[in-house]
C-alpha cells in the first residue's frame, strides 16, 4: 500500500433498506406494476446508484499513469476528468451533504489530473473535515497537492528576465522527487520537471539572440527533454 492508499475512486456503500424482509416481494411487485403502467419518462436513480455509476467510471482511469498514459476519454471524446467534474459537481447540487467527503475526494482526484494544484488542495481538505474514513487520504493528497500549489506559485512569483526561476522550480521538484513520493505524486512530479524544463527551452529559444552563449543553453535544455 502506497502512502496514498489505493489507486482507486472513494466508494462508500449505501446503507441497507429499511424495509422489512418480509414485505419486500409486495413492495417490489407493487414497484413493478407501477411502472409498467406508468406513462411518462423513468424515474431518475437513487442517490447511491449516481454516486457509484460515475465513481466506477472514474475509477477507470484513475488507476492508469498520468505521466506515461494519456487522461482517457468518455463516449463523447471529452477529457474524463473534466467530464467527471461536471458530473461530481451536478451531484453535489442533486443530493444532500451524504456524499460530500466522497464527491469532494472524487473531485481532487480529478483536479489533480488537471494539473489544478491549488484546487485539489482546497477539495482534499474540505473532504478530510469530515472526519470520515477518507480524512487520512484527504489529508496526505492535500498536503501534495498544496505542496505542489505553492512550488509553482513561487516560481511564478520569483520571475526573472533570465529565467532562472524555471531552473530553481526544476532543481525543487528534482529534490522532492529524490525524497520517494508514492505513486501518483511520482508521476506528477515528473510530468511537471518536463514541463519546467520546455518552458526553459522555449524562453532560451526565444531569447537566444540576446542571451550570452543562448544557443547552446536552448540545445542543451532541448536535448535533456529528448
Amino acid at each position: 500500500m502506497s502512502m496514498f492508499g489505493s489507486r482507486s475512486a472513494a466508494v462508500r456503500f449505501p446503507r441497507t433498506s429499511s424495509i422489512p424482509i418480509a414485505r419486500r416481494p409486495a413492495v417490489i411487485a407493487m414497484v413493478a406494476l407501477s411502472v409498467g403502467c406508468a406513462s411518462g419518462p423513468p424515474p431518475a436513480p437513487y442517490p447511491h446508484v449516481s454516486v457509484m455509476t460515475v465513481l466506477a467510471e472514474l475509477d477507470i482511469f484513475l488507476n492508469r499513469d498520468p505521466y506515461t498514459q494519456p487522461p482517457g476519454r468518455d463516449l463523447e471524446g471529452g477529457n474524463i476528468f473534466r467530464v467527471s467534474l461536471v458530473r461530481i459537481q451536478t451531484l453535489e447540487e442533486l443530493f444532500g451533504q451524504e456524499y460530500d467527503d466522497v464527491l469532494l475526494y472524487s473531485k481532487g482526484q480529478c483536479y489533480e489530473r488537471l494539473s489544478a494544484w491549488k484546487e485539489a488542495a482546497d477539495a482534499f481538505e474540505a473532504a478530510a473535515r469530515h472526519g470520515t474514513s477518507l480524512a487520512d487520504e484527504a489529508i496526505r493528497h492535500g498536503q501534495a497537492a498544496r505542496r505542489m500549489s505553492d512550488l509553482l506559485d513561487q516560481a511564478t512569483r520569483g520571475m526573472t528576465i533570465e529565467g532562472f526561476h524555471l531552473a530553481a522550480l526544476e532543481k525543487r521538484l528534482g529534490e522532492w522527487l529524490d525524497e520517494g513520493p508514492a505513486w501518483p505524486y511520482d508521476s506528477y512530479i515528473r510530468m511537471q520537471i518536463e514541463r519546467a524544463l520546455a518552458d526553459r527551452a522555449r524562453w532560451l529559444f526565444a531569447n537566444r539572440l540576446v542571451l550570452e552563449d543562448g544557443v547552446r543553453q536552448a540545445l542543451e535544455v532541448a536535448e535533456r527533454l529528448v
